[in-house]
């Protein structure tokens, strides 16, 4: 059975360029190695917005001058290449390697590590690949998602983006 996912991701328009020549690439997150997108619902557009115009105040784009864009797309994989890391008995076994590796819930880094390492295990032990996760994720600071209402937004984590298909992008006007 194949799945198919719709997704925002905010970046900058000079980094669109280089994604439609090159494809997405994947990047070391918090949650582990991937492209990340945030899940489609009512606040999607809004998250990827605040996520890019945060990481361009904090100057962590390398084209300071280039706008920036949300890109709209769509995902597909098996439902055998899906993981769904808001299972909970998931989230518990994840849990007991972070205790036994002694990981501080605020190092982000090794977090994001923890996450690769229990993905590449979780693949191991079912012999199949995971294409794509999904995740509960932090948001963007100072952001207006009603959290309290519905939890931390959803992301999906990409790891073979040749399931990744471009459908639009939007401008970010005033940013």
């Amino acid at each position: 059975m194949t799945l198919t996912f719709q997704g925002s991701h905010g970046t900058t328009k000079d980094a669109y360029n280089g994604i439609r020549e090159r494809g997405f690439l994947l990047g070391d997150g918090r949650y582990g190695e991937g492209a990340y997108f945030w899940l489609e619902g009512p606040h999607y557009e809004k998250l990827a917005e605040e996520w890019c115009v945060e990481r361009k105040k904090e100057n962590k784009y390398s084209s300071i001058s280039s706008s920036l864009c949300i890109i709209f797309v769509k995902m597909t994989c098996d439902k055998d290449n899906f993981l769904d890391l808001e299972n909970w008995k998931l989230r518990v076994r994840l849990n007991e390697m972070a205790i036994a590796r002694k990981i501080n819930q605020n190092d982000i880094q090794r977090i994001g590590t923890l996450y690769s390492v229990f993905i590449e295990t979780y693949e191991r032990c079912l012999k199949t690949a995971v294409w794509i996760y999904q995740v509960r994720v932090t948001m963007p600071n100072n952001s207006k998602y009603p959290f309290r209402v519905m939890g931390n937004p959803m992301c999906l984590v990409v790891k073979n983006t040749n399931c990744i298909f471009i459908e639009s992008i939007k401008e970010i006007v005033g940013a």
